[in-house]
């Protein structure tokens, strides 16, 4: 019965203002709590990866329009190889300077310079900036004040995120476990989960020692366990920040002929901020300098700087 009362409340989602929240929608379309709490949220959840309370104050459009097409069983695609692949894959043709951190970005005439923290300068005819936005500090501030201003107006969740071999993160028994494991406590208030990485990751063997990941762990794991600790920082999306994303998307098409610095990233979107809302920003800005999808850069030189 709820699952029927959930479909009949999306029948007309793609029609939603996106100036609604997800907790204003619930009030109008109030869902059997098990239901909501026990399957809708923690879906939710995984991809938006922050708390409840952020969650719902999320557009309730683009959200609803991801469980709209689960419920009706729309194919999901998994990047074969892992994320080893598609690292792999982003490098090719491509010159990498890896563990360069960039202290200025600036114009001067037709081309932009880069700066980086060893005062070697770099002359590009353009420049994309595919950075969380927080991280934008190195933006000229007489240049992109605009820029800068939007771009710090967005706001982010954070969590813990730990690589381990503690087992106690899965389920007891081993043939119940699954590369995506979520859990909750009985009151639903806190959420956990945990990516097994062994199944989905190329360099990891499925027979090797297991080894997780997890977010916000509902009970402590042992220290001797324990990989690496992370303090996840993840974009999050409310109906003030998507009008900063539209008002910075604006400027940059209005200066599209003459601007040389682009901005992308998974906070460039409508309401999911996952590696394909940053694939599609950048397709963005693709078009906006005359590129397409069978571009070929032949001589062209590309330069990629990570942190």
């Amino acid at each position: 019965m709820g699952i029927y009362q959930l479909k009949q409340a999306l029948t007309r989602v793609h029609e939603l203002d996106k100036d609604i929240s997800l907790h204003a929608w619930l009030q109008r379309h109030p869902m059997p709590s098990l239901l909501w709490q026990g399957c809708v949220v923690p879906v939710l959840l995984t991809v938006c990866t922050c708390d409840v309370a952020t969650l719902l104050q999320w557009p309730a459009r683009p959200l609803l329009c991801f469980v709209d097409l689960l419920l009706q069983d729309a194919g999901l695609y998994r990047l074969h190889g892992g994320t080893q692949a598609l690292a792999s894959a982003l490098q090719q043709d491509t010159l990498l300077y890896s563990h360069h951190a960039v202290t200025a970005v600036y114009q001067q005439a037709q081309q932009v310079w880069l700066r980086d923290a060893s005062e070697h300068s770099h002359c590009f005819d353009h420049v994309i900036v595919a950075t969380p936005t927080q991280a934008c500090g190195f933006l000229d501030n007489a240049q992109y004040a605009t820029e800068k201003r939007l771009m710090l107006q967005l706001p982010y969740s954070s969590g813990d995120l730990v690589s381990h071999t503690d087992t106690s993160a899965m389920p007891q028994h081993r043939r119940d476990w699954s590369p995506l494991h979520y859990s909750m406590s009985r009151d639903f208030q806190n959420h956990s989960f945990s990516v097994w990485l062994n199944p989905i990751e190329a360099s990891l063997d499925n027979d090797a020692t297991p080894v997780f990941q997890t977010w916000n762990s509902l009970t402590p794991l042992q220290d001797s366990a324990i990989v690496q600790h992370t303090r996840l920082n993840r974009s999050v999306c409310t109906v003030d920040s998507l009008r900063s994303v539209q008002a910075l998307q604006d400027l940059q098409a209005a200066s599209s002929n003459t601007r040389r610095l682009w901005l992308c990233g998974s906070w460039s979107c409508d309401g999911l901020p996952v590696l394909e809302s940053a694939v599609t920003s950048t397709l963005s800005v693709c078009a906006h300098l005359g590129a397409n999808l069978d571009l070929r850069l032949g001589s062209a030189q590309v330069v990629t700087v990570s942190p």
